[in-house]
């Protein structure tokens, strides 16, 4: 399943086709291949799996939620950068977010296949998945 193909009516209607319940009487979250997601999660993540082609040499960091992704963001992107004299800090000109890009957020966005393949290699890039 393409998501770029998917229209909100068909992924209205895959979404029905799935098993579901009430999260905390506040949502709905939907199970797809054995994991709960909340709609607009499951569809950036059919997205991510469909359509993000890894290179041999990426890094991809992976975390949950609140535990500290700020901050691992920033220590791989100084390890990746290397730590001589010569090199500015890049966390000098931003935050690690800016820098190290959660891909699943990525997939919607006009022209990310284009900053994705544009990026040099090793691409660092982050996940909540």
């Amino acid at each position: 399943m393409n998501s770029k193909s998917i229209e909100c009516n068909s992924f209205q209607a895959f979404l029905e086709s799935l098993p579901k319940e009430n999260f905390w009487e506040s949502f709905e979250i939907y199970q797809w291949k054995g994991i709960r997601f909340h709609p607009f999660i499951l569809q950036s993540t059919i997205a991510l799996s469909t359509e993000f082609v890894p290179r041999d040499d990426d890094i991809i960091l992976a975390s949950s939620l609140k535990v500290g992704t700020t901050w691992l963001k920033a220590l791989c992107l100084s390890i990746n950068n290397g730590a001589d004299q010569e090199n500015e800090d890049i966390l000098t000109k931003g935050s690690p977010h800016l820098f190290v890009p959660t891909i699943e957020s990525m997939v919607f966005v006009p022209n990310s296949d284009s900053v994705l393949s544009g990026m040099a290699s090793p691409r660092l890039l982050h996940t909540h998945l």
